[in-house]
């Protein structure tokens, strides 16, 4: 049995493919797959209220597709920026690439898609040693979120 929102509870068979911890919101999840349809499903464990053991089945499961977004930046190597960052970003999957243009690096960063607003705030403590380059979603977010710091300022 699984707590929803107003005090409603959703029950049913789900096969579990993998346990996830969420810096976002400081919170374990669990991706599954409902039983009846093969639908993946993304579990709060502490939402979870009761829990059988289901008989044993032998059977592979898919990916658990939980959507992912490219977030691809730009990072200055200037005091170890590009160790810095790929030592904060460890939990993400990410990709590294040189550019052309001497102390500038590529990150490509795969965040699930529940934890973009705090992959934002983690770059944006970078300061001016990090740009977003895409997706313009991330951008846009970035953009409004340090106008938002400039207004508390004036």
């Amino acid at each position: 049995m699984y707590q929803v929102r107003d005090q409603k509870a959703l029950t049913g068979t789900f096969l579990p493919v993998r346990l996830e911890f969420s810096q976002k919101n400081d919170k374990f999840r669990l991706l599954c797959f409902r039983k009846v349809d093969m639908q993946p499903f993304t579990l709060n464990l502490a939402k979870i209220l009761d829990v059988e053991l289901g008989d044993l089945m032998v059977r592979e499961l898919p990916e658990h597709g939980m959507e992912a977004v490219v977030v691809r930046c730009h990072v200055v190597n200037h005091r170890n920026a590009v160790d810095r960052a790929l030592i904060h970003f460890a939990d993400y999957k990410k990709k590294a690439f040189r550019t052309e243009r001497e102390n500038v690096f590529e990150l490509e960063i795969y965040c699930p898609r529940g934890d973009l607003t705090e992959l934002v705030i983690q770059i944006l403590s970078f300061g001016p040693m990090m740009q977003v380059l895409a997706p313009d979603s991330v951008v846009g977010e970035m953009k409004w979120r340090l106008g938002k710091q400039l207004d508390l300022q004036n």
